[in-house]
C-alpha cells in the first residue's frame, strides 16, 4: 500500500500577515527598549538634586534620595508609559477606522487619559516648571508601576 503525503501550503496572504505581525511586534519592542534607554538617560542627566536649603524640618533626612535613583526610576517608568500609551492610541485608531465601534472610541479616550497621567507624573516635567518637592520614597513610583502593568497588558492583548 502506498502512502500518499498531502502537502499543506499556507496561502501567501496568511504568510504576509504573519510576517507583518512579527515585524510590527519587533518594531514595538524596539521602540519600548529605546524608551527605556531614553528615560534612564534623561532621568540621570536632567534630574536636579533635591534642594537642601529650606527643607521643611518635619521631613526626616532618610526620605531624601541623594543620588536621585528614585527619580531616574520614576522618569524611566513614565517614559515607558508614555510610549506604550502612544502605541496603543495608534493601534486603537487603526482599529476604529476598520470597525467604527463605540467601544474603540472608549479605549482611545482611556489611553489618552493614561497618556496625560504619564506625562504629568513625569518628574522632568515637574522640574521644568520649577517644582523640586521632597520625595515620598518608593511610594511615588508604585502608581506608575501599576499603570505600566495595565498598559503592558493592554498592549499584549491588542497585539494578539
Amino acid at each position: 500500500m502506498k502512502s500518499s503525503k498531502v502537502k499543506v501550503h499556507r496561502p501567501k496572504v496568511v504568510a504576509k500577515r504573519s510576517m507583518k505581525k512579527r515585524t510590527t511586534n519587533a518594531l514595538i519592542i524596539s521602540i519600548i527598549v529605546i524608551a527605556v534607554v531614553f528615560g534612564t538617560v534623561m532621568g540621570s542627566l536632567y534630574a536636579p538634586p533635591p534642594p537642601q536649603e529650606g527643607r521643611p524640618p518635619h521631613i526626616p533626612e532618610i526620605e531624601q534620595d541623594p543620588h536621585n535613583y528614585l527619580m531616574v526610576i520614576k522618569t524611566t517608568i513614565t517614559v515607558i508609559n508614555i510610549t506604550i500609551s502612544l502605541i496603543l492610541i495608534v493601534l486603537y485608531v487603526r482599529i476604529y477606522r476598520e470597525v467604527r465601534s463605540d467601544f474603540t472610541i472608549g479605549l482611545i479616550v482611556v489611553m489618552f487619559t493614561l497618556l496625560l497621567y504619564s506625562v504629568t507624573s513625569n518628574p522632568l516635567l515637574l522640574f521644568l516648571f520649577g517644582y523640586h518637592g521632597v520625595g515620598m520614597g518608593l511610594f511615588m513610583i508604585i502608581p506608575d508601576m501599576f499603570s505600566t502593568v495595565c498598559l503592558a497588558t493592554l498592549l499584549y492583548l491588542s497585539l494578539k
